[in-house]
């Protein structure tokens, strides 16, 4: 988002520079080297952003590969330049990803030495899961509106006019003319009809998507009350084996005997230190 804001105010300030004097009186006044220097300024921070991003990918990728997650960096870099999509293709990527990566982590629960952070794993899979499908779900009802509706509505008001103005035409056009207009007032009759029943097969679709989010809604909540209670069990589980292991360290300690070799020790020299003071009278 911030590279975007960014890039957006280099376009304005590019625009700006067209028409910006070399100089001005006014120092506050925007001259062609000061944009130019605000437009170096804001891709240098674009650039810093891109490298911090780098950096944020190479932690990412190693903690997924810390963990076990069958993931390469070309994956890892396909569902995060897909995350931010809006078009329901780069969404339902990302979610068939997630989906393979699930079962290929369920293959590995089967196996009698699967660790506990392993089932964490899978069920914070399943729950990331579950949240693309609804964010999906989510940008399909709003295409239907901010995209396909709109875009009807606008396609149905053209072909209506483009049909009344061949029809105004069709009075003292020759006959070459009027058949070409019956022809066009025919077509956009034909778009207006299906522009009507692609109203009604959107309608049926919107009604089935919310359908489906109301459910998807729901699995998503099962799904996060999953992962927190084995994230709760797990930590649990964690802090009784470091409990454990303290404990038995403690109880295996045993403090070494104290030798009573000091006492002779500490005896021989108060007895030569007596003997040189006798020697001394």
């Amino acid at each position: 988002d911030e590279r975007a804001a960014k890039r957006q105010k280099i376009a304005a300030l590019q625009q700006e520079l067209v028409s910006a004097p070399s100089s001005h009186w006014n120092p506050l006044k925007a001259t062609r080297s000061s944009l130019q220097e605000d437009i170096a300024e804001l891709r240098k921070e674009i650039a810093d952003l891109e490298h911090g991003l780098e950096a944020d990918k190479e932690r990412i990728f190693a903690e997924i590969s810390a963990r076990g997650l069958p993931v390469s960096r070309e994956q890892l870099e396909t569902m995060l330049s897909a995350a931010d999509g809006k078009d329901t293709a780069s969404i339902m990527a990302v979610a068939e990803n997630i989906s393979a990566i699930q079962r290929s982590i369920e293959s590995q629960l089967a196996a009698p030495d699967a660790s506990v952070e392993l089932l964490q794993t899978y069920t914070g899979i399943y729950m990331m899961c579950n949240k693309v499908y609804v964010y999906a779900l989510q940008q399909a009802l709003q295409q239907i509106h901010s995209r396909y509706l709109d875009r009807l509505g606008k396609i149905r008001k053209e072909a209506a006019q483009l049909q009344e103005h061949a029809r105004s035409l069709l009075s003292g056009a020759e006959e070459t003319d009027r058949k070409i207009l019956e022809v066009n007032i025919a077509a956009n009759q034909r778009t207006l009809d299906a522009v009507d029943l692609y109203n009604q097969y959107l309608s049926r679709q919107k009604k089935h998507l919310q359908q489906l989010l109301q459910r998807a809604e729901k699995s998503f909540k099962v799904a996060v009350n999953t992962y927190r209670t084995v994230k709760t069990s797990s930590d649990l589980l964690g802090m009784m084996h470091t409990s454990e292991a303290d404990f038995s360290r403690i109880f295996a300690f045993q403090p070494p005997d104290l030798s009573l070799l000091y006492d002779a020790r500490l005896r021989q020299e108060f007895d030569d230190i007596t003997s040189r003071l006798r020697a001394a009278e």
